[in-house]
C-alpha cells in the first residue's frame, strides 16, 4: 500500500533540497576543524569517482571553509602516512 503521507511529503519538498539536507545533516557530525590533508585523490578515467572527490572538495571549502593544505594521490600506504606525518594534519576524509 502507497503511504499517502510519504508521497505528499515527496511531492512538497525537491529531492536535491532534501538530500542536501540529510547530507549536510549526516556531514555535521565530524568534529570541527580548519585545515586538513586530502589524500588519496583518484587519479584513473573513472567518472563517478572524480565526481565524489570534486564533491568532496566543494564541500570541504565552501561548506566547511576548511584550508586544504595538501591534495595528493598516493599509491601506498607508506605515501599516505608520511604525507600526513610530514604536515601534521589529520585526514579529510
Amino acid at each position: 500500500m502507497i503511504n499517502a503521507t510519504a508521497i505528499d511529503n515527496y511531492m512538497t519538498n525537491s529531492v536535491p533540497e532534501n538530500l542536501k539536507e540529510h547530507l549536510h545533516k549526516a556531514l555535521g557530525r565530524l568534529e570541527p576543524f580548519e585545515q586538513c590533508a586530502l589524500l588519496n585523490y583518484p587519479n584513473y578515467p573513472n567518472i563517478g569517482d572524480h565526481l565524489i572527490g570534486l564533491s568532496t572538495l566543494f564541500y570541504l571549502t565552501d561548506v566547511r571553509k576548511t584550508n586544504i593544505k595538501i591534495l595528493r594521490v598516493l599509491v601506498t600506504l607508506k605515501e599516505f602516512d608520511s604525507a600526513l606525518s610530514n604536515a601534521s594534519l589529520k585526514p579529510c576524509a
